[in-house]
């Protein structure tokens, strides 16, 4: 599910797994010193403002908000619309202390590296190899950091929804084992409608105390980890089961994560 440096076409080659897999990575000419330079100083501004907030629960300034669980903003929409970044800490049984740092574009550092990171993972190409996988539009909402570590017991497989939305993520770290806590997917799931829809209904119907979305019919055992290099790119259809895995003690792993959506024309595979 990789495209290799020696693509001459690397949308139209991408584009084909992506349709086929639901999944594809591919590499982005962003330098290992930048992405480095660029993860250092917003993992920095992240131990600042945890710093900080203290003992507290939620602390916030002129530069940024910064929350341990739902404190201040309570929901996903409150926190994607907040009007300067926000350091959200979350917590409960699973994904307990991942960080997930909403309005990145806003987030002051010195330098260009950390905008350098932003503009690969949002860039063109990747709305250019959504467009030919689909036929369709696809438009960017919210641009994230997702900092782990040491997260061990987290989600499992799921999907986002059962509309076709998709998500490109530039490593800025390296995968190199499973106590990374990689992101896993199963391939071809993004075709599964019956299988994702029949789940959520079931999850419904019988109370399942996870979210409706977790694909509870599906064996953990297909998921595919993806054991990266930082600097590749990942582009996965969200609607496809997937997860993250659980890092052992002392795993990392940083990610900037673009949302996309789909326009109003028919979907295609």
């Amino acid at each position: 599910m990789m495209v290799a440096d020696e693509e001459k076409d690397i949308a139209q080659r991408a584009s084909e797994i992506l349709r086929k897999y639901g999944l594809v990575v591919l590499p982005i000419t962003v330098d290992v010193n930048t992405i480095d330079q660029g993860r250092d100083k917003v993992t920095q501004f992240i131990s600042k403002a945890r710093e900080a907030m203290g003992e507290e629960n939620h602390y916030s300034c002129e530069e940024y908000y910064v929350q341990d669980g739902l404190t201040l903003f309570d929901h996903y929409g409150a926190l994607a619309a907040a009007n300067r970044p926000v350091v959200y800490i979350r917590r409960g049984e699973t994904d307990n202390g991942f960080i997930d740092l909403f309005g990145v574009d806003e987030v002051q550092v010195e330098g260009d590296e950390f905008k350098s990171c932003i503009d690969a993972v949002k860039s063109e190409l990747v709305g250019k190899i959504l467009k030919l996988a689909t036929g369709v539009e696809y438009g960017r909402t919210s641009t994230n950091l997702y900092h782990h570590e040491s997260v061990m017991c987290t989600r499992r497989l799921h999907v986002d929804g059962l509309m076709p939305r998709a998500k490109s993520f530039l490593m800025l770290t390296d995968i190199t084992s499973l106590d990374d806590g990689p992101y896993t997917f199963v391939p071809r799931s993004h075709r599964w409608r019956r299988i994702n829809g029949l789940n959520h209904i079931l999850n419904r119907f019988f109370r399942h105390p996870g979210a409706d979305t977790d694909s509870t019919l599906v064996s953990e055992k297909l998921g595919l980890p993806l054991i990266v290099k930082k600097g590749m790119l990942i582009i996965s259809f969200q609607h496809g089961i997937h997860r993250g895995w659980p890092q052992g003690q002392g795993g990392k792993r940083t990610a900037l994560v673009q949302s996309w959506d789909p326009g109003a024309e028919k979907f295609v595979h």
